[in-house]
């Protein structure tokens, strides 16, 4: 896998590269930040990862009320 991201790294052509993985969630403000286009070139940016379980609470939501519920779990903002 890794082989593979950094072949692309080197073969990508825009400006910036956004590396993620199928199961990452971007809050709303992360997209807006991006989707905003007002990056700089002498900037690295980068996000924090954690890693949460799921509750039976949230099984079957479907996306927009998963992400809404999980922004809203305490223990995900805790150090």
């Amino acid at each position: 896998e890794h082989i593979a991201e950094n072949v692309a790294f080197r073969r990508a052509r825009g400006r910036f590269v956004l590396k993620t993985n199928i199961d990452n969630i971007m809050s709303l403000d992360t997209v807006m930040f991006i989707a905003r286009r007002d990056l700089r070139e002498d900037v690295v940016y980068r996000a924090t990862y954690a890693e949460f379980d799921f509750t039976e609470e949230a099984d079957g939501l479907g996306p927009a009320p998963l992400l809404e519920w999980l922004f809203d779990q305490p223990s995900l903002l805790r150090d």
